[in-house]
């Protein structure tokens, strides 16, 4: 955040714009979220439940907030930090999946997931 902070002040007189987008849990097919929802489909939907929103992102919402701050409609936006995480660091969620050597995050499974 320091170097965003830093470049949007050293690039402004060429009219460089910079921004940073933090994305939350996202599901994406074959990874990690995708693998949980596989192998542990409670410990996945009890994840997603606890979200504002109910669920994770898709990578299309996070892709529409960069396509915005990439476009001269957001013009005016210079140094901004946009969380794009449907408020679930608000509510306390970390992003990352539980830890792939924890069984006890895929109930059911005999083996730890890959």
């Amino acid at each position: 955040m320091t170097l965003r902070r830093a470049l949007c002040q050293e690039l402004a007189p060429q009219r460089v714009r910079v921004n940073t987008v933090s994305p939350g849990s996202i599901l994406l097919p074959g990874k990690s979220w995708d693998r949980l929802r596989q192998r542990g489909p409670e410990a996945f939907a009890a994840y997603a439940a606890r979200n504002p929103n109910g669920r994770l992102l898709n990578a299309d919402e996070v892709a529409r907030v960069i396509a915005f701050l990439l476009s001269p409609a957001s013009c005016a936006v210079n140094g901004a930090h946009i969380p794009v995480d449907g408020g679930q660091l608000q509510a306390g969620l970390q992003p990352a999946p539980p830890s792939r050597t924890d069984p006890s995050a895929f109930p059911g499974s005999t083996t730890e997931p890959r």
